[in-house]
């Protein structure tokens, strides 16, 4: 069974490296016409003192030659607009849309064929990727890795085993809101309080006011995930700053932080705004949360102007 990786950054480089590894698969990668990796046609996995080189044999950058069965979709959501669009010829395949956010598979669903399966899932991995080179930089081992089922189509393969060759420990989830909003959490409050307070993954944690913030905002991301049927204990919160607090998190950003601080776009729309939109379907007061954005929003326009 062929498989096809879109969107080689960091998610997607680490995926290729450990479907390489495993040696079992025929692995297919699509990336930009201006990416280095069509050039360099490979990818570097970092991980404790450890380096390894992992050559890519086929890779393209036009969407018509994708052939893959299971086609994994690592892509930032936005580029989803322009992203999915381009698969709407595509039947019979399985789609796993590992993505920030909510909402990725609704959007991808309204362009693909009935007959496609499409698989969401999230991941606590912490991978980071310069955009001029092939070197992804794996930070934590723990690469826990949540899935549901979100359309069933014609086939669906057996993705248990594959998985389990990516991550440490994977879970199969009812529906795709308690595959979502657990990291949803994270996106929400750990973005939005490094970009205010311009802090890294550490000093969300040790540092009094984003520490304050990221409580706050998790609480009420929490009280949105309950009105949806998903429950979240509220320890999860301490669990990730303490997690954070680690001496390999100092110096290293939440990948919002980084596209931010690069003048690029974020994910403003699938991570924030959808969850606007469902705390409001739910009728849930989000106050902190909404403050925070914003603050947000007044950071991007005044970056917007600045380039005027």
């Amino acid at each position: 069974m062929k498989i096809t990786i879109i969107g080689v950054g960091a998610i997607g480089g680490y995926v290729f490296a450990k479907l390489s590894e495993a040696g079992e698969h025929d692995i297919q990668c699509v990336t930009s016409p201006t990416s280095a990796l069509l050039k360099q046609q490979s990818i570097q996995l970092s991980s404790d003192n450890q380096s390894l080189t992992y050559p890519i044999k086929q890779i393209a950058s036009d969407y018509a030659q994708i052939d893959g069965d299971i086609i994994f979709i690592t892509t930032k959501t936005t580029q989803n607009s322009t992203v999915f669009p381009r698969l709407s010829s595509l039947k019979n395949k399985t789609f796993i849309v590992i993505q920030n956010g909510i909402g990725n598979e609704q959007h991808l669903a309204k362009y693909l064929h009935q007959s496609n399966t499409i698989i969401g899932a999230t991941t606590n991995i912490k991978v980071t990727k310069k955009h001029t080179d092939n070197k992804v930089t794996l930070h934590n081992p723990l690469c826990q890795f949540n899935y549901a089922l979100f359309q069933q189509g014609a086939v669906t393969a057996e993705l248990g085993a594959l998985f389990n060759q990516i991550f440490t420990s994977v879970t199969h989830t009812e529906d795709i809101y308690q595959a979502r909003f657990p990291k949803l959490l994270v996106n929400l409050s750990c973005n939005l309080a490094s970009i205010l307070y311009d802090a890294c993954m550490q000093t969300l944690s040790t540092s009094k006011e984003p520490r304050h913030l990221i409580e706050q905002i998790g609480k009420e991301v929490i009280q949105v995930a309950q009105a949806y049927q998903v429950d979240i204990a509220p320890s999860r919160i301490d669990l990730l700053l303490n997690k954070l607090a680690e001496p390999g998190f100092k110096g290293v950003y939440f990948s919002m932080k980084e596209d931010f601080d690069a003048g690029r776009p974020l994910e403003t729309e699938t991570v924030f705004d959808n969850f606007i939109t469902l705390a409001d379907q739910a009728a849930i007061a989000t106050p902190v949360t909404r403050s925070a954005l914003n603050q947000l929003y007044i950071k991007l326009e005044e970056r917007q102007l600045s380039k005027v």
